[in-house]
Parts: C-alpha cells; sequence; structure tokens
C-alpha cells in the first residue's frame, strides 16, 4: 500500500511537471525578452522578441498613425493621462532589409490594429475612439512585413470599450520563419491540453456509466469538459475558425471559470461526504449563481468589473472550505480511504495555482502557474487516484468473492451435516420403535407364561428374540454418539474478550461489504466474556454481516455487545430493507431466503444459539431495516 502510494505521489509530481513544461513550451524559443525601456529603445530583431508594449512609447486615449509621427512625434501628446478606453503603442526594432518578419500576440482581448512603417499587417476586431464604432475581438493577431530598412516602425493601436480591467499587452515578433514556429508552438501546446481534458473527461464519462454511476466520477467529468471549454475559448476557436464574436466567447470562458470551481466542490463533497458543511455548500451555491447569473445577463463592462474582487472571493471560500475539511479530517468525522492522498494533493495544486495566477507575482520561474495548469493537473491525478481506487475496489471484490464461495461451501456441507442428522433421526425413531415394540411384546408373554407355569421352548425362543432385539438398540444407542459430530456443542471453550471478537468478524467481513459500499462499525463494553467459542460467534457474524449488506447500500451495520445479568446480548442492526411480519416468521425456515440468498445462514445462527443454551430475536430497526439479537450465557 506504502509502495503504491509512494508511486502515486511520484507520479503527481511528474505531471506538474510536465504540465507547468508544456505552459511554457513557446518561451523556449524567445530570445529576447523586453523588462525595461532601455531594452526597447535597442531591439535587435534576429530571433523571436518578446515585448510587454508597456515598454513602448504610449499615448494614451489617442489614435495616431505613422503620419503623425512624420516630424519625430515632437508635440504629440505622451503619458500624460490613464488609459480609458483606446490608446497608441510605438516603438522602433532593428531589422534587415528585405527579411520577411512576423508579429504575433497570444490575446487581444479588445481591438488591435498593427502598423509596420504605416503598412497594415494585422488586425483583429475594429478599433475607433468611439463606443458606437468599435468591435471587439477574442482573436489572436497575426501578420507579416518585409523590413524596407535597417529600423522599423512598428505602431500598434488598441481600442477597449468593451472590459473593465486593462490588462498589460504583450507582443512576439521576430523573423517570419521563427514567429510561425512559435504561434505554430503555441497551438499545439494548447491543443495538446484541450485534447488532454476531453480524453479525461471522456474516460470519467465512460467510468461514471460503467461503475454504478457515482456521483463523484460525474463531478469530475463535468470539471473536464468545463476546463476544457474555458480553453478552447478563445484560442482553439480561433485557431479552427478564425475568430467569434467577443461577447459570446468571453461570457463562456467566465461561465466555464464559474463552472470549474463549481464542480470542483460538488467533486469534493462526492469524495469526502460530510466532510464540507451544508451552510458553506450552500454559500458556496448560492454565490457561484449569483456570478453566473451576472455574467450572462450585465453587460461586459460591468462584470469584467468586478471580476478581480469576485475571484478573491470565490478562492477565499474555497480556501475555507478546504480548512473545514481539514477539521473534519481531524475530527475523524470523514473516512480517509486508501488513495485519498492524492485527490488533496490535487486540490491543494489547483488552490495554490489559483491563487498564484490572482496575484500575478513578479517572478519569472512561476509564469507558468496558472489556474488552467492547475486543472489539468488536478484532472489527472484524480482519474489516477480513482483508477487506483477501483483497483482497490477489484482487489477487494475478489478477496469477497473467494470468501463468500468458502462461506457458500461451508453452509453446504453444514446443510449436508444437518440433512444426515435430521435423516439419522428420523431413521433411529423409526429404528428404535421396532425393536421396543418386539421386546415389549416378548416381556408380556413372558410374563404371562411364567405367571401361569406354561413356559416352554417357545418361551426360550422369544427371549432370545428380545436379546437380539436389545442388542441390536444398544447397537443404536452407540451410534446415537454420532449426534455430537454434527451438533454445535461448546466443549468447554470460552469467549474471553467479545470485543475483540467482534472487532475481528467486523474488519474480516469489510471486504464483502465493501461490495455495497457499506461500512461496519462496533460498539462493544470492555471484559464482557462469554460461555460458547470464539469460533461460533464468528460464525453467527459472518452470516448475519452478509445478509445485512446484500440489503443494504451506502450505509453503516452496527455491531453491539452488552452484558445484561448474566446473559451475553449481541445485536447485528442494518438500516437496509427490513423484513414484514410474515417474513420474519418464516426466516428460519431451512431453505426459505427473501433474496438470492442460501435460506440457511439464520437457521445455523439460531441452531447454534439454541444447541448452547442461548436464543435468537428478530426486530424492526427504528428508522427502517432489520436487527437481529442472538442472547447466549455469560461466564
Amino acid at each position: 500500500m506504502k509502495k503504491t502510494l509512494f508511486l502515486g505521489i511520484i507520479y503527481a509530481l511528474i505531471i506538474t511537471t510536465v504540465f507547468g513544461l508544456l505552459f511554457t513550451l513557446t518561451d523556449g524559443g524567445v530570445k529576447h525578452k523586453v523588462s525595461s525601456r532601455a531594452d526597447i529603445e535597442d531591439l535587435q530583431c534576429d530571433g523571436v522578441c518578446f515585448v510587454p508594449l508597456k515598454y513602448a512609447e504610449i499615448y494614451n486615449n489617442r489614435l495616431f498613425g505613422h503620419g503623425d509621427f512624420a516630424d519625430g512625434g515632437s508635440g504629440l501628446p505622451s503619458d500624460k493621462t490613464d488609459f480609458e478606453n483606446f490608446l497608441t503603442y510605438r516603438f522602433f526594432v532593428r531589422t534587415e532589409p528585405g527579411s520577411a518578419y512576423g508579429f504575433f500576440s497570444k490575446k487581444s482581448d479588445y481591438a488591435m490594429k498593427v502598423f509596420a512603417d504605416g503598412v497594415l499587417i494585422a488586425e483583429t476586431g475594429r478599433v475607433a475612439d468611439a463606443p458606437d464604432d468599435f468591435v471587439p475581438s477574442a482573436g489572436s493577431p497575426r501578420g507579416s512585413f518585409t523590413a524596407a530598412a535597417e529600423e522599423t516602425e512598428i505602431i500598434i493601436q488598441q481600442a477597449n470599450f468593451n472590459h473593465r480591467m486593462h490588462y498589460d499587452t504583450e507582443i512576439m515578433i521576430g523573423p517570419e520563419r521563427d514567429i510561425n514556429r512559435y504561434s505554430v508552438l503555441f497551438y499545439i501546446g494548447r491543443t495538446v491540453i484541450f485534447i488532454s481534458l476531453i480524453t479525461v473527461g471522456l474516460m470519467n464519462l465512460g467510468m461514471y456509466f460503467f461503475f454504478d454511476q457515482k456521483k463523484k466520477l460525474l463531478y469530475l467529468t463535468c470539471l473536464c469538459f468545463a476546463g476544457a471549454l474555458n480553453y478552447a475559448t478563445p484560442y482553439l476557436v480561433d485557431f479552427i475558425s478564425g475568430g467569434i464574436n467577443w461577447y459570446i466567447s468571453h461570457r463562456v470562458e467566465y461561465c466555464s471559470k464559474i463552472l470549474i470551481s463549481f464542480f470542483v466542490v460538488a467533486y469534493a463533497d462526492a469524495v469526502f461526504e460530510g466532510g464540507i458543511s451544508k451552510y458553506l455548500k450552500r454559500i458556496f451555491m448560492a454565490y457561484s449563481a449569483a456570478c453566473l447569473l451576472i455574467t450572462v445577463i450585465m453587460p461586459s463592462d460591468f462584470y469584467t468589473g468586478i471580476s478581480t474582487a469576485g475571484a478573491y472571493i470565490l478562492v477565499l471560500l474555497l480556501a475555507v472550505m478546504l480548512a473545514n475539511l481539514a477539521v473534519s479530517f481531524k475530527k475523524d468525522r470523514v473516512e480517509i480511504e486508501k488513495y485519498d492522498g492524492l485527490i488533496i494533493y490535487g486540490f491543494i495544486i489547483l488552490m495554490l495555482f489559483s491563487f498564484i495566477e490572482l496575484i500575478r507575482p513578479p517572478v519569472e520561474f512561476l509564469k507558468f502557474i496558472q489556474t488552467e495548469t492547475g486543472i489539468v493537473v488536478f484532472t489527472f491525478i484524480n482519474t489516477v487516484a480513482l483508477a487506483l481506487d477501483f483497483n482497490e475496489t477489484r482487489r477487494q471484490l475478489d478477496e469477497a468473492i473467494i470468501r463468500e464461495k468458502e462461506l457458500l461451501q461451508t453452509n453446504e456441507a453444514m446443510v449436508k451435516i444437518g440433512n444426515m442428522r435430521d435423516a439419522f433421526f428420523a431413521d433411529l425413531s423409526h429404528e428404535l420403535k421396532t425393536p421396543l415394540t418386539v421386546i415389549g411384546n416378548i416381556s408380556a408373554l413372558t410374563k404371562y407364561q411364567l405367571k401361569n407355569g406354561i413356559a416352554n421352548e417357545r418361551t426360550v425362543s422369544d427371549l432370545e428374540k428380545a436379546e437380539n432385539e436389545a442388542v441390536r438398540l444398544g447397537k443404536m444407542v452407540d451410534n446415537l454418539k454420532l449426534k455430537s459430530v454434527t451438533k454445535f456443542e461448546n466443549n468447554g471453550e470460552k469467549t474471553e474478550d467479545l470485543a475483540e471478537t467482534l472487532n475481528y468478524a467486523a474488519d474480516f467481513c469489510l471486504p464483502l461489504c465493501k461490495r455495497y459500499n457499506n461500512r461496519i462499525s462496533v460498539a462493544c463494553g470492555e471484559g464482557i466474556k462469554a460461555d460458547i467459542s470464539e469460533d461460533l460467534i464468528f460464525h453467527c457474524m459472518y452470516n448475519l454481516i452478509s445478509n445485512a449488506s446484500r440489503h443494504c447500500r451506502n450505509s453503516v451495520i452496527e455491531l453491539s455487545g452488552k452484558a445484561e445479568g448474566d446473559k451475553v446480548m449481541i445485536a447485528v442492526t442494518d438500516h437496509g430493507d427490513g423484513m414484514t411480519g410474515s417474513e420474519m416468521e418464516k426466516a428460519f425456515n431451512r431453505g426459505y431466503s427473501g433474496d438470492s440468498g442460501t435460506g440457511i445462514g439464520l437457521t445455523l445462527c439460531r441452531e447454534i444459539a439454541e444447541d448452547n443454551g442461548g436464543s435468537i430475536l428478530l426486530s424492526d430497526t427504528p428508522g427502517g431495516g432489520l436487527t437481529v439479537t442472538i442472547i447466549f450465557n455469560g461466564c
């Protein structure tokens, strides 16, 4: 078990690293990264150049073109006012005349025009200085140009009337071949992650259909699809179709983020049932529904204006629920399964990545940490954890089947022994009747002959017959000793610790119960002794627990033991289908079963109890179910 869990954690770390690197796949082709105004003033375009436009010349609330800078831009207002709805960026790159160069931006979120020496090379949406003429685009602007001189002027016009938050735009510029390679790698990385999420989602959907439709599989499937939808908007849609209406794309993207957080919580609640406070869940669901409603019906400049505060609240709620879950673990309110450590690791990674993306730390090696990375890592880790859990369940099921076969074979053997005993008593009663009748008749006749003095040779012959019948009767009495072999007698053995015996029976029967997702609880006082062997108590518990588990789903089977006076009472309580009055009357009949059972278990339990001076009772469990109580003598 420890080895498997260790290997699972190693796999989780590998997944985290691989997908983190996949998110930064394109950065390997960047030759120059502009990190200051000094860098952009002497930018050599001999490879892919990563240019944050905040270091370029910025003309806020102005749309300038190449002609406006004919005199070098003297007298034009720059950096005088804050960016509101439109602006112009301007910078120069060193180029080789006659060489082809390319331009690429991962995402505009606005409208953008790009000019190289006054020639339009890329455009997304419609740039305008008035909202009525403005059209946003979710696409990624791409274009190319041929350098005419050793220095090329790049002017970028950008407008934004649709998005309250203004992100720093980042562009890539360089030799056309390198830029094409960069953009292709960018889309390949995103496509691989998109396909991975869809594949994992379909795999979990298949497991949901074929493995008793567990809710956690359905929620994990929805999480994968929501993550894929978030990823497909707008990158893949832009790559495949050439663009999509920004308002639709942006709403889908924001809604998918909200759905991701919703399905994460739903999945956690399904995995760690009862671990999250119902009040926290209600607050989170109400908040998620409100966010979805605002995103769907309100204008984009409204919901984008509150998105950062909304994201902080969302992360805070998730953190509180994670803390609540940790408290539940500590107080043992939630049963931690074998591979839950992997699932918890996935939750921590998702929360950590989401928080780091939200605060945007200025650390280069943390740039790959995004919510999308966390979602991919989370879904893969949880799929592996579920696969390991299913493998463990299959192993336990195999063990349960083997034990059930052994029990069935034991019960069948006992049935045969019981039938032989019943047949023996039937034959014995018949055979005893015959010699006793003969002996009785001969005795009466001989007494009459002796009394009347008429004894003769016939009298001697009759006495010899009586003697022969007596010998045969003696042999039958000797055979009666064999009854002790088939009777459930104790032979002097005692149970020294009833609690230990019940706990052993619970542990032994747990694989049988997990077949129906049931658990076993034991409540027994210390130092209780019973005048019956542990093996016979165990045999009773095994039959009663297996019967109870077949009639319950997702429930707890309760074993309890207590001493009352000189008696010991053991109860097996379930919360399943229960029995009607007529079914209780027939329950101990050999061969009677209300389901697919053999109809032997309760009969054997009664025989064990009664053969050892005890009794067995059936009663209804309050709230539904059946309680079987066996009473033995204490000691």
